[in-house]
This record gives structure tokens, sequence and C-alpha cells, in this order.
């Protein structure tokens, strides 16, 4: 069986592989595929690894996301459940001094027929 040394010295040397018996030739290639495909493995490990690693990573951030937007909707009904409120209490307020304004309206319309008796109120 052919000895990494004896591959070596054939490398350093420069001396072609063919000259090896073909039985430590076939072995010498034989050992260079397994490494290629240790090679190969190792990359595919790593690269599956690295994947795993982004697809937690996004899926993570898109839970977060979710869980973000369902607390600023919470927060969002919230807000407005409290504005609107509020302004449900200043209604009656509000309708009060409406009615004030209509009352001030009608007293000046009657006024000014009494000045102007044919006198038309314009539209609103």
């Amino acid at each position: 069986m052919l000895s990494f040394d004896k591959i070596n010295l054939f490398k350093k040397y420069n001396i072609p592989l063919d000259l090896m018996s073909p039985n430590e030739n076939s072995i010498y290639r034989l050992s260079i595929q397994n490494m290629q495909v240790a090679e190969d493995y190792y990359d595919y490990k790593l690269q599956a690894k690295a994947f795993k690693i982004l697809l937690d990573y996004s899926c993570k951030m898109y839970v977060t996301n979710v869980t973000n937007l369902q607390k600023a909707q919470r927060h969002y009904r919230r807000r407005m459940l409290v504005h609107y409120f509020y302004l449900w209490i200043t209604l009656p307020a509000v309708l009060h001094l409406e009615r004030a304004k209509e009352e001030k309206k009608r007293k000046w319309r009657e006024k000014v027929w009494e000045i102007v008796p044919d006198y038309k109120v314009p539209s609103d």
C-alpha cells in the first residue's frame, strides 16, 4: 500500500504519478476522491446549518413583528376608545352650546322680521 510519505515525495520532486505502480496510483486517486467527497459533505452540512440558523432567525423576527403589530393594534384601539369616550362625555355640553347658538339665530331672525317683514331667511 502506498503511504502518504511516498506520495509526498512524488509531489515534492515533481515525479509524475503515472510512474507509481497501477495499484498505488488507483489508491492515490481514490484517496483524492474521498477527500473531495469529504470536503463536499462538509460544505453541504455547513450550508445546511447556516440556512437552519437563517430560518430560525427569520421565524423569530416574524413572530416578533406579528406580536408588535398586535400590541400596536391593541394600543390604537384603546386610545381610540378613550378618545371617543371623552367625546361622548362632552356631548351634552356641545349640544347645549349648539342649542344656545340656534336660539340666538332664531332671536336675531325675529328681530330682523320685525324690522323688515318681507325678509327671507337664506339657507344655511
